[in-house]
């Protein structure tokens, strides 16, 4: 009895582990240095080599991603890295706003 309890326990915290990984987001807006939003701007999450891209208004979002104390981010302009940095995520939605360098 006691390892059929210890078993059904183990899967329930297994099933809420997976299905916290899954609803993690890292989303915010990417502006150059005079506050103009930056567009086509594209964003890859190191770790993870996974990518999305800024749309008209600087705006990007990242969806599902695996929690990790510490991400790091690069941000790129025609296929050159314009600026770098570590951010801290948490469970749930995260909200990275980046200001790229002034040239």
């Amino acid at each position: 009895m006691k390892k059929k309890n210890l078993f059904t326990i183990l899967l329930l915290l297994a099933v809420v582990t997976l299905y916290c990984q899954g609803k993690n987001s890292i989303a915010g807006n990417v502006k150059t240095s005079d506050g103009i939003p930056a567009r086509q701007i594209k964003l890859v999450i190191d770790d993870f080599k996974i990518e999305t891209q800024s749309d008209e208004k600087g705006y990007y979002q990242f969806d599902d991603i695996t929690l990790k104390k510490e991400l790091k981010i690069s941000l790129y302009a025609n296929g050159i890295v314009v600026h770098t940095e570590t951010i801290k995520v948490i469970s749930g939605h995260n909200v990275v706003n980046f200001t790229l360098p002034a040239k």
